[in-house]
């Protein structure tokens, strides 16, 4: 899985933010990649009640590690 970020476009470009400039690249092989990791992450996203949950979790575990 990437580190950063990304756009793809159309499945016909992607491009990359780094910490000194953006890559923007058409090749295949890198489009397809972006595509599949779009892919997965579109299959455990959550939404509306389900996101707020998760995101609540993730506040109080916060939170509460802060205590420590």
């Amino acid at each position: 899985m990437p580190l950063t970020g990304f756009w793809l476009f159309d499945n016909d470009q992607v491009l990359v933010p780094t910490r000194s400039k953006e890559v923007r690249t058409s090749e295949r092989q890198d489009v397809e990649f972006y595509a599949r990791v779009f892919d997965e992450y579109h299959k455990v996203a959550v939404y509306g009640e389900e996101a707020r949950s998760v995101i609540m979790r993730v506040n109080h575990d916060y939170a509460k590690q802060s205590q420590l």
